[in-house]
């Protein structure tokens, strides 16, 4: 099966496309900036993808002699993710370059998103304008399989313009008449996540880590692993009859963003944790401040926004739409102590 996966350089595109590899599936293409990203840390994407190739197995969409074959993959490394990936080097904001992507194709995955607006990088253009742009290639080119990959909580707030974009951007995707499925993850965990690595970075600043979350992180969260949300995207791919779904998912506990904090301190044997409850609106100002100094702000006024409401849904999600489960979050926390902030 022919896919090409927009995003495959960032974290879940990256351990999606070692899955579908991995699984026997490909040629797989990639669209991105950096193709080097698309190999990084190989050996860790592919023992991911063999974790998903296992949850595959577990509901018989992979025999026994799949799952040799397989292991037998992942263990050949960076070399095996080489060979059975095409790398197109561009952007996903260049229509000339998508359309190049998902030419000749069964099945696009787009995972391109951005949660920081940089400089020359808005919500607007990537979020929602490679949407559009993707969509206007696929038509052009005849590609008609679309799996979009949204986030839990997308919304057509204003006061919350990440979510805003991401919902203009799955809006686009449902009105498409293209073959689409959507999944919406809530938060989504391992290595190179975004989240994970500030927060270690948070707990390591001093010799007292303080928390300084709104409402003192009571809100809560839904925490799944990559492997997972890799399966079920595979599931997506490999299972036509997917088309016209769409898919809320989070992993099988409600966790307060707090309490994932403190599991992270845990595993790092950093003791001296201490919860910094403050308003909502100092935080904000704060937010916006560091977003204007600092390269790399623990947190923005956008991410803060998104934190008003609890990010979840049903706690057998997963199971109800893929048919196994995903793991919990204390099985699989222990990832954290080779998190590099």
């Amino acid at each position: 099966m022919r896919v090409t996966v927009l995003g495959g350089s960032g974290f879940v595109g990256r351990h999606l496309v070692a899955t579908l590899a991995v699984a026997g599936h490909g040629p797989i293409r990639v669209l991105s900036r950096s193709p080097e990203r698309v190999f990084g840390d190989a050996r860790r994407s592919l023992a991911v993808a063999f974790e998903a190739v296992e949850a595959l197995s577990s509901i018989g969409k992979l025999s026994r002699d799949d799952v040799v074959a397989a292991r037998d993959r992942a263990d050949r490394g960076e070399a095996f993710l080489r060979e059975s990936v095409e790398v197109i080097e561009g952007d996903a904001r260049d229509w000339g370059a998508v359309r190049e992507a998902v030419s000749g194709v069964d099945a696009v995955v787009h995972a391109v998103g951005i949660i920081r607006e940089t400089e020359g990088r808005s919500y607007g253009d990537t979020n929602v304008g490679t949407t559009q742009s993707l969509i206007d290639a696929m038509k052009d080119v005849g590609t008609s399989r679309l799996i979009y990959m949204g986030i839990l909580g997308a919304s057509d707030d204003p006061e919350m313009p990440y979510g805003r974009s991401r919902w203009q951007a799955e809006s686009a995707v449902t009105e498409s008449g293209l073959d689409w499925t959507v999944v919406k993850p809530s938060l989504v965990l391992g290595v190179s996540d975004a989240v994970s690595r500030r927060t270690v970075k948070l707990l390591r600043t001093g010799p007292i880590a303080l928390l300084p979350f709104p409402d003192g992180g009571r809100t809560k969260l839904q925490p799944m692993y990559v492997s997972d949300l890799a399966a079920a995207l595979t599931l997506c791919v490999t299972e036509p009859e997917r088309a016209g779904q769409t898919y809320e998912i989070g992993g099988p506990e409600h966790i307060a963003l707090v309490d994932i904090a403190r599991a992270f301190a845990a595993e790092l044997g950093i003791k001296r944790v201490y919860s910094l409850p403050m308003p909502r609106f100092v935080l904000q100002f704060g937010a916006a401040l560091m977003g204007r100094v600092l390269k790399d702000p623990p947190i923005t006024a956008a991410e803060l926004s998104q934190l008003r409401e609890d990010n979840v849904t049903a706690l057998d999600s997963v199971e109800q739409a893929f048919g196994f489960a995903p793991r919990r979050f204390f099985d699989y926390v222990s990832y954290v102590r080779n998190v590099v902030p």
